[in-house]
């Protein structure tokens, strides 16, 4: 219950990150049934191609919504190579130019 109450007055105010989907909560006296709310999205270009994601994100959640694994892969952001240890601090901006390669092993042995 206390979770829908703070939810309904930070909507309200609009103040949360807002979300792609329909909120429904149900109930008799409900505000907030079947309000629209929009996420905010930027464009950037991935590996040569505009994609549109979510405003916000930092490199180790670019991966993770791209749905990469982050085991044996380099991330270059306009044109500087980011280290792995930087993944979490660096946000990726408005018309960032983004180059991820993943590293595969094979040969015989």
């Amino acid at each position: 219950m206390r979770k829908r109450q703070w939810l309904k007055k930070y909507l309200r105010r609009g103040s949360l990150p807002s979300l792609n989907y329909t909120v429904g909560f149900g109930g008799r006296s409900n505000v907030l049934s079947r309000k629209k709310v929009t996420k905010q999205l930027i464009s950037v270009e991935i590996n040569g191609e505009r994609r549109e994601i979510p405003a916000s994100l930092n490199v180790w959640g670019l991966l993770e919504h791209l749905q990469i694994d982050t085991a044996r892969v380099a991330v270059e952001l306009n044109k500087e190579i980011v280290r792995k240890s930087a993944w979490d601090a660096t946000l990726v901006e408005e018309g960032a130019q983004i180059e991820i390669v993943m590293f595969v092993g094979g040969g015989k042995i």
